[in-house]
């Protein structure tokens, strides 16, 4: 946004921060530990922002979630690894995903939860919805 009419006194600035919560699978099932889950980018395809982005992790009441790496975001600068093909895979599940995928995984809790996408200086695409993000898609532990 750029600068506009005075609201209330005040000036409406460049938006600084968006968010989104999802709460429910690619196929609309609420999300759950029990299963395994991936937010996948395909390669040049993560939030576009000037700043930086995270993935926050809340249970059913809206507080973080104790885990063993006590990591309640994961985003940009959580130094995850990409894919050969420079694609992103976050790995959202209870059970650790392995060594092989421990620097992008976002533990969950046994029961339900839900996770916020939060964009800081998102880029005009952002707001716009060029850009959109991927949804959460539910896949058995053994799929990689």
């Amino acid at each position: 946004m750029t600068q506009g009419r005075p609201v209330g006194g005040l000036r409406r600035g460049p938006v600084r921060a968006r968010s989104a919560r999802c709460t429910t699978d690619a196929d609309g099932r609420p999300l759950d530990g029990a299963p395994a889950y991936v937010l996948h980018f395909d390669a040049g395809r993560t939030p576009p922002v000037r700043g930086f982005w995270s993935l926050t992790m809340m249970n059913d009441r809206q507080l973080f979630v104790d885990n063993p790496l006590d990591r309640y975001a994961i985003g940009d600068r959580s130094g995850m690894t990409t894919n050969p093909d420079g694609s992103l895979d976050i790995h959202i599940q209870h059970d650790n995903p392995g060594p092989e995928r421990e620097n992008n995984w976002l533990p969950a809790p046994e029961g339900s939860f839900n996770v916020f996408l939060r964009l800081y200086w998102p880029e005009q695409s952002a707001l716009t919805a060029a850009w959109t993000p991927p949804s959460l898609l539910r896949r058995d532990a053994d799929v990689s």
